[in-house]
């Protein structure tokens, strides 16, 4: 059997709580982040730092942000710090951010900050990879309701979609 031909589907499709489209920006150097030129750093839930390599974009964190913007977290201790160790890990790159912007299905959805924490987690779990230096969230996710996300825009550093939830096959 290959999995990859399975067609799986949420057993009750109707009843998934949390559905987003998250809207990715273009990367930008923490520079123009910093110099207010995106004006998605106000309405962004989600950040990502990545870089190029090889003409192949690798994704070395996922973040959320709920009750600041990202231009606020970044100058964070620890997210220099963070930073800091990434230049030093690999100095022939340039780290880069992009900022993910939560579009949910039901228009009058309000998420809380336990919403965007399950979100960030099933972002951080479905796009692990060797490369990621996340500390939380790498090695299981649980969470207490469905969760459905597609990823649009700038989606070199993440997966299409991915979803959270009991799912049963078509065949």
């Amino acid at each position: 059997m290959n999995i990859a031909e399975i067609d799986f589907r949420f057993s009750w499709p109707d009843h998934v709580p949390v559905v987003a489209q998250i809207e990715w920006t273009v990367p930008s150097t923490h520079d123009v982040l910093f110099s207010g030129l995106l004006e998605q750093d106000e309405t962004a839930y989600f950040y990502a730092v990545v870089s190029l390599y090889k003409r192949k974009w690798m994704t070395h964190y996922i973040g959320k942000v709920y009750a600041q913007c990202s231009s606020k977290r970044h100058r964070a201790a620890d997210h220099v710090k963070r930073l800091n160790q990434l230049r030093e890990l690999c100095p022939d790159r340039t780290f880069h951010l992009t900022l993910g912007t939560p579009k949910f299905a039901d228009d009058t959805f309000s998420p809380d900050a336990k919403t965007i924490d399950s979100i960030e987690g099933l972002l951080i779990y479905s796009n692990w990879t060797i490369h990621l230096t996340n500390k939380r969230k790498i090695d299981s996710f649980s969470n207490r309701q469905e969760i459905a996300l597609e990823n649009v825009g700038f989606t070199k550093h993440v997966i299409k979609r991915s979803a959270y939830g009991v799912f049963s096959s078509s065949e």
